[in-house]
């Protein structure tokens, strides 16, 4: 017996009827757990089904609320998970077009994508010198989070270090209603930046899946 809520259609044998109805293990997942490790009765249900089914059969008192809160409970979950994969994409789409943008403000530069993790880019300057360029995706005061001011600490740091000359933030504001109320708590917030770090707030432009482009906002030096 499987009691699983992933939702892997290689997994579940499910049909339309008024939305989507599983009615258990795929044929062929019963037929491959049999052959490959010779078990004869194979069961699969999701936490509510199992909830049900052991209030039916086994006798076990489970009140109808339980159920409840684990369906709710999953589907906040879900919710969670949606959240953070659209936040994720954002920040990918964001990323393009900051190296867009950065392809434009220095056409006569080399833009390297930087694989170690930080920055996201390295502005090779043709007079010499490398700038870091970190962007990074934010929602309203979560631009002010702790982990997100380390990173401008940890520029300051490869700019001490001989590594980079300069290093900017650019700060991508995401579905944010008070562009300029957030613009001005991350002043607030940012008054004494290191040397030679630079903030550069913006938002994106245009369609989210083909032809996004970066608006500058606001820089703070």
């Amino acid at each position: 017996m499987f009691v699983t809520d992933d939702d892997k259609d290689d997994w579940w044998w499910s049909i339309e009827s008024q939305g989507r109805k599983k009615l258990g293990p795929r044929p062929e997942l019963v037929e491959e757990i049999k052959r490959e490790a010779g078990v004869e009765r194979f069961h699969i249900y999701s936490s509510e089904q199992f909830l049900e089914f052991a209030d039916t059969h086994l006798k076990v008192k489970v009140s109808k609320d339980s159920i409840t809160q684990v369906a709710e409970s999953k589907e906040e979950a879900r919710r969670i998970i949606r959240r953070s994969s659209e936040f994720l994409n954002q920040g990918y789409v964001a990323s393009r077009a900051v190296h867009r943008w950065l392809l434009k403000q220095f056409s006569q530069s080399q833009i390297i994508e930087n694989e170690r993790g930080f920055p996201d880019f390295i502005v090779d300057l043709e007079s010499g010198g490398k700038i870091g360029v970190e962007v990074l995706t934010v929602r309203g005061t979560f631009a002010l989070m702790p982990s997100r001011l380390e990173k401008i600490f940890r520029g300051h740091f490869e700019i001490t270090s001989g590594r980079l000359q300069r290093c900017l933030f650019v700060l991508v504001l995401v579905d944010d209603p008070n562009e300029e109320r957030t613009i001005q708590m991350i002043r607030s917030r940012l008054r004494e930046i290191p040397p030679a770090v630079e903030i550069q707030i913006g938002r994106l432009v245009g369609d989210q899946e083909h032809d996004t482009d970066f608006l500058p906002l606001h820089r703070i030096v």
